[in-house]
């Protein structure tokens, strides 16, 4: 029992951020916001804002009587000149300014000093800081070294040590953290010494980790040191399902969060030399050099190659609904179907919705309002398309044997001509949320308007401007053609029925979320 104050103490302190217990939580304690103060002072918290709250009628008796609980103190907030602001019980903290640092030293009982003490250090690294900090601790051999989010963010990288001395249950505990913070350091260092006395113990640690998963930052600058690793890796895995080529991706974002593709997505943390599965499950040693990023995977390294200009995101928020957008519209989701040219439903493709970015959407119920006006409907048959469905694609074109579609979507081609040709890429415009591929719907004769070719058929057929098909069908690729221009969307010269918002929003942005309702958190229909 009393090693445990010991492990809560390191666990409050560090709490979800360290990468060496990393998990799909990694987000920093809840801090209240605080009223603007002079830098460098102290403050009570304003009235209202959040406390630990206890039943007016105190505390409950055996014979049913309540007994008044002692209110609990006000803390007060020390905001620094450098940008941060640190909650306090002043009842049993001190503060102590010296020249570049601030001491937040506890003066309730226990063993020894304990304390934290913030640094800001400029012209320094993390590591470098950290270094000068921590040679006297000792034997570096006892020194625990991690790396995790710094507390109170979920997207700024920190650096720890840690050193625990004493017997089981007590003795001297040290702990430093530090990040790149606006051009220079900012670093913690927390001092704590266990007494073995569990309600003594439990408060020190208690008020250190609630410290320091307290504060708040009015502005923590982006980090810069490790810009170079954000990106999309791929190489081409020779020992796929059947021994065919599969393409295997590797998402590193610049929140330090990432997806490593294997036989399936792995949400991972990726620190200056390791890629963490955030369930915590395993961990690979990687380096980056150029462009290549080389994993260490059961002792051989794999090279991955970097996709340029192309940063990925999963955040759903700028799009919309196309069917509450363009009410008119008809849906024919294909790649939720098995009428497509792969022959079954593709990955990320996990509900028949259609989405586009708002801007998109906004213009496309423009073009269906004209449309209506000279009795067509649009008829949707993709628009946005999540990264996962791009490479499916890919690594159905590796497969020379799967061409059970070839009679009705690229007769005339040899399936290892598609990714040369460029019929299939790496990357695809409908990931941006701007592109829709759709055609006409005749509401007098309720029929799809006979355009002169099917939709994702592979070849020159399928070209807007393809002269060897009836007045008539080339008339109505014209119809839709300018329908769509009119209203800002940009023709593709190769098919007549994709287009693109020219002012996209996201123009180097693709986007990975699944095609689902929780994702734009649909209501029941």
């Amino acid at each position: 029992m009393k090693k445990n104050c010991l492990k809560r103490l390191i666990a409050l302190i560090l709490g979800a951020a360290l990468i060496t217990a990393a998990t799909t939580g990694c987000s920093g304690a809840y801090a209240p916001a605080l009223q603007e103060s002079p830098a460098g002072t102290l403050q009570e918290s304003p009235a209202g804002a959040p406390q630990e709250s206890t039943d007016e009628a105190g505390l409950q008796l055996a014979d049913g009587e309540t007994e008044p609980m002692e209110a609990l103190p006000e803390p007060a907030s020390y905001v620094s000149e450098d940008g941060w602001t640190m909650r306090y019980d002043p009842e049993l903290v001190t503060v102590n300014e010296g020249d570049g640092f601030t001491d937040f030293v506890y003066t309730g009982e226990s063993a020894g000093t304990n304390m934290v003490t913030v640094s800001c250090l400029e012209g320094k690294q993390p590591e470098e800081a950290l270094y000068e900090l921590t040679e006297s601790w000792g034997d570096e051999e006892d020194i625990q070294r991690s790396e995790g989010f710094f507390p109170g963010t979920t997207d700024k990288w920190s650096f720890w040590r840690i050193l625990r001395t004493g017997e089981e249950g007590s003795g001297l505990t040290r702990a430093a953290i530090a990040a790149e913070y606006n051009g220079g350091v900012l670093m913690y260092d927390i001092t704590a010494h266990i007494s073995g006395d569990d309600a003594i113990d439990m408060r020190v640690s208690d008020t250190l980790s609630e410290m320091i998963n307290s504060v708040t930052f009015k502005n923590f600058g982006p980090q810069t040191m490790y810009d170079y690793v954000p990106g999309v890796y791929t190489y081409i895995d020779e020992r796929g399902e059947d021994e065919t080529p599969v393409v295997r991706f590797l998402t590193l974002n610049g929140d330090h969060t990432g997806t490593l593709s294997l036989e399936e997505d792995i949400p991972v943390l990726w620190g200056s030399a390791e890629l963490i599965a955030q369930d915590g499950s395993s961990r690979l040693e990687y380096t980056v050099e150029g462009d290549n990023l080389y994993l260490d995977r059961d002792g051989e390294w794999t090279e991955y190659t970097k996709q340029e200009d192309m940063k990925l995101s999963g955040d759903a928020s700028d799009f919309v609904l196309l069917s509450e957008a363009v009410p008119d519209a008809i849906l024919e989701i294909r790649y939720y179907s098995t009428y497509n040219f792969v022959g079954r439903r593709i990955n990320g493709y996990e509900e028949p919705l259609a989405f586009l970015t708002k801007e998109a959407a906004d213009a496309l119920k423009e073009v269906s309002d004209d449309l209506i006006e000279k009795g067509y409907r649009l008829k949707i048959y993709d628009a946005y398309r999540p990264q996962k469905a791009v490479t499916d694609f890919m690594n159905w074109a590796l497969d020379p044997d799967d061409t059970k579609m070839k009679d009705y979507f690229y007769p005339e081609l040899e399936k290892d001509v598609l990714f040369p040709q460029g019929y299939i890429a790496e990357h695809s415009g409908h990931s941006r949320g701007s592109t829709v591929d759709l055609t006409l719907f005749d509401m007098k004769t309720e029929k799809e308007v006979d355009m002169g070719g099917t939709f994702d058929y592979f070849g020159e057929l399928s070209h807007p401007d393809y002269t060897e098909i009836t007045k008539e069908q080339y008339e109505n690729r014209m119809i839709l053609r300018e329908a769509m221009t009119s209203h800002g969307f940009k023709p593709l010269a190769e098919e007549w029925w994709h287009f693109t918002l020219e002012d996209e929003p996201y123009p180097d942005t693709y986007f990975t979320f699944p095609i689902n309702s929780d994702c734009l958190a649909v209501p029941d229909r």
